[in-house]
């Protein structure tokens, strides 16, 4: 049983009304909040708010912005104005009834009072952001780039501010004031610039998303470069769309950059491998061909590389072959050099030449022995061999890469596919003595997670046997103090006011239902350099407690990089807590518990799917933690009897957690009880599912592993499994 308490996102004033049922509601009431249940959570701050506390206006103001999450308008209009009249100070309620004012319809309403919250010292920003975009809505020009640029006065953090200065610079721009446009187009530019060497992910955040779109920095520049012509400086314009072009080649920025160039009679700007990069990323291959063949100096190698890539697209397969090898021999310093010797050897392997595959992979491994791509080359040969009945060869090509490289986890996969081997032909004790060797110099990766099943059950091991076998429960542990003991031992750095700083914004814009916004301050603060380790470690904890699970594992991550061995891998416990969280336990658990699965497995499936971002948005439009689609959400609802279950009601963990148990369930039933292959169904679909069986629904794992030829489906299976023993390592419990 998993019986690990979620932290309370934040502690409230103690109880002065008497009332000991008080602060468990007060908890209650945070707990459904969190869980997506809007509605119960609303209602249950609405009673404790008749108690008579003296921080009622705080409660009122969490059941405005509970019922506005579940998009009960009136009462959180209500309860907004109720917050106010128990405190006139707390601006922030202003945020909560123009958002609600705005579900109604009354936009003009809405833009008043957003505009009465922009005193906030807070969130007064965000405040001006949200009226500005009404005032923009209602085509009120002015006042909308006056409202976006008080926004940016106010403080937003770098995706909103690059939103807002592209807005009000697009607006100039279309009214003819290139001068205006320019100023705030080159202010864009440079804050989308601050946001693109962050780093930071948005993919888990549909928010974040969809403002990213907005905020990027590529189509930026195009309508700086065009505001630039409106005023008359061509030399300027030029510049852009170079910048433009030599920055982002493989988007339609780029290719719109080069034709603009070549309208304007100045591609000699950039180098041929500029031009030839655009045009092999636009498909123009023969083009790309064309130009990339002139080039030279430093961009040399990487024109050779891409030059052969681009008679491989155009079914020249001799001379790509040719090109690549020839590249590699050239400069084999460039760091492309492995990559050009591997997809030489690609191309023959899939033209059918295994002979001549083989020898060309064998060039990769001895020409650059440390590379990512020897690993895969010696794998390949191993692989190949067997195909060619020759499984002494494949041992040697295995034992090779086991013995010699490295990389632990690619020693791993070696001494895995030897020991493998060796148990099929009858070597057991060599064949463990193998897998026991992987398993100990890279216990978390797939191969020695692997070879940990096959040393203990023999070649047909199934993956994942562990399952269902144990209780499970969180350790009572101060993480706390283990992790800042940990930190201490190799950073002296004191803690920084900048993260109360930080999490007093990201506080308030919670308590306001602004999410994505609360999102990017948190992965803001985590930018390298900001904040000591110590900090990090407490914004990460922080961010967890607060329920912003995915910010929370990004920060968890950061922190791991900034360790002395730069592996979150190789963290203590404390910090794999927040890299792996257990989210919603007893939610996870009663709907495992409802088929029968393993509550870690779909946790560690969530952990993949989404980090546990509540408003996960993909661009299949699945949803929510567990990532449903909605086709499949219409179906499971019909199956389960509730077809009141909307596409957005995925956004409640609730919901989500509910409907990814059912659907893991059916993938697993349906595919014969194997967990490995559920997961390949629950990304790939049934069918695809049962076509890596070959018709044989108990084929091997580790080869239905190998058959699965969408890189996404084997990685995500591969990717799994390994959290799956995170989880156990981190919570598992032996019974009693």
């Amino acid at each position: 049983m998993l019986r690990p308490s979620l932290a309370d996102p934040e502690r409230s004033a103690s109880d002065e009304s008497g009332d000991d049922s008080v602060e468990p509601n007060l908890r209650r009431a945070r707990q459904l909040r969190l869980e997506g249940s809007y509605e119960e959570a609303a209602a249950l701050y609405r009673s404790v708010l008749e108690t008579g506390r003296r921080d009622a206006d705080a409660i009122a103001l969490a059941a405005a912005e509970s019922s506005l999450a579940a998009g009960d308008y009136v009462p959180a209009v209500a309860m907004a104005n109720r917050a106010l009249e128990l405190n006139s100070e707390r601006l922030e309620a202003n945020v909560v009834k123009a958002e609600a004012l705005r579900g109604l319809g009354l936009t003009s309403d809405a833009r008043g009072v957003f505009e009465e919250a922009v005193d906030d010292p807070l969130i007064g920003g965000y405040a001006a952001f949200r009226a500005a975009e009404l005032a923009e809505a209602a085509g009120d020009r002015a006042a909308a780039r006056q409202l976006f640029a008080q926004a940016i006065d106010l403080g937003l953090d770098s995706w909103w501010e690059t939103i807002a200065a592209r807005r009000i610079g697009k607006d100039y721009l279309a009214s003819g004031d290139s001068s205006s446009a320019i100023s705030w187009l080159t202010h864009a530019t440079n804050a989308a610039l601050v946001t693109e060497r962050r780093g930071s992910p948005v993919w888990f955040h549909g928010e974040l998303v969809r403002r990213n779109s907005e905020a990027r920095r590529a189509p930026i520049l195009l309508e700086l470069a065009r505001a630039q012509l409106q005023a008359g400086a061509r030399d300027g314009a030029i510049e852009t769309y170079v910048t433009t072009t030599a920055g982002y080649p493989s988007t339609t920025e780029g290719r719109d950059a080069l034709g603009a160039l070549t309208d304007l009679g100045a591609t000699g700007r950039l180098t041929p491998y500029q031009r030839g990069l655009v045009l092999f990323n636009a498909s123009r291959d023969r083009e790309a061909i064309a130009v990339l063949s002139s080039a030279g100096g430093p961009e040399a190698a990487a024109a050779w590389y891409y030059l052969g890539l681009a008679q491989r697209d155009v079914g020249n397969r001799p001379d790509a072959v040719a090109e690549l090898t020839e590249m590699a021999r050239a400069y084999p310093a460039d760091r492309l050099a492995p990559e050009a010797l591997w997809q030489a050897a690609r191309m023959l392997d899939t033209s059918g030449n295994r002979s001549d595959a083989i020898e060309a992979y064998f060039s990769v491994a001895d020409a650059f022995p440390n590379s990512d791509q020897a690993a895969r080359a010696l794998l390949r040969i191993g692989w190949l061999n067997v195909a060619m009945g020759d499984g002494s060869a494949a041992r040697a090509a295995w034992q090779r890469l086991g013995s010699f490289h490295p990389d632990p986890q690619a020693r791993a996969q070696g001494l895995f596919w030897l020991g493998r081997s060796l148990l099929g032909i009858g070597a057991t004790t060599d064949g463990k003595t193998q897998l026991d060797e992987a398993a100990r110099i890279a216990p978390f990766s797939f191969e020695g997670i692997r070879s940990r099943d096959l040393a203990a059950g023999g070649r047909g091991a199934e993956p994942f046997s562990r399952m269902w076998g144990e209780s499970f429960s969180m350790p009572p542990v101060d993480d706390a103090a283990a992790c800042a003991d940990w930190i201490a031992t190799w950073s002296s750095e004191p803690t920084s006011p900048e993260l109360n700083a930080q999490l007093a914004r990201l506080d308030r814009l919670l308590a306001v239902g602004m999410r994505g916004p609360a999102v990017a301050v948190g992965l803001q603060a985590a930018t390298p350099g900001m904040l000591p380790s110590i900090d990090l470690y407490k914004l990460s904890a922080a961010l967890n407690a607060r329920g912003l699970f995915a910010p929370s594992i990004h920060v968890a991550l950061r922190l791991g990089q900034a360790s002395p061995s730069g592996r979150a891998e190789e963290t203590p416990a404390c910090v794999q807590r927040l890299v792996y969280p257990l989210v919603f336990p007893h939610l996870v658990e009663a709907e495992a518990g409802k088929y029968g699965l393993d509550p870690l497995y779909l946790t560690a499936l969530m952990r993949q799917e989404s980090w546990f971002e509540s408003h996960a948005l993909s661009s299949a439009q699945a949803r929510g933690m567990s990532q449903v689609i909605p086709d499949t959400r219409r179906s499971i609802a019909r199956a389960v009897g509730r077809p009141e279950v909307t596409d957005d009601d995925l956004y409640r963990p609730r919901e989500a957690i509910a409907f990814g148990a059912y659907y893991l369930n059916e993938t697993y039933r349906s595919l014969g009880g194997r967990p490995l292959l559920a997961l390949a169904a629950y990304n790939a679909g049934p069918g695809n599912a049962r076509r890596w069986s070959a018709g044989n629904p108990s084929r091997d794992a580790d080869d239905y592993v190998e058959a699965i030829d969408f890189n996404e489906t084997r990685n995500y299976v591969r990717s799994i499994y390994p959290m799956f023993e995170r989880y156990r390592s981190l919570y598992a419990m032996p019974p009693g």
